[in-house]
């Protein structure tokens, strides 16, 4: 879950960056969960579509720590 003052629609397909050490896209993500609330924040589930070459989640890095 990520919180957003965006107000974004359920299926919409977003840009991801990464920011650690600059900006890196990571890829796309589709909307799949959004809870209201009354807060300026509203709080959204993402599902990522496909992979990139700056995959942040890649095999090789998860098998050396």
């Amino acid at each position: 879950m990520c919180n957003s003052m965006s107000t974004l629609v359920k299926d919409a397909l977003i840009d991801v960056y990464l920011i650690n050490n600059g900006e890196h896209f990571a890829g796309k993500a589709r909307v799949v969960r959004k809870e209201a609330s009354g807060a300026p924040w509203r709080r959204y589930g993402f599902k990522f579509e496909g992979k990139t070459v700056a995959w942040p989640l890649q095999e090789s890095r998860l098998r050396s720590h």
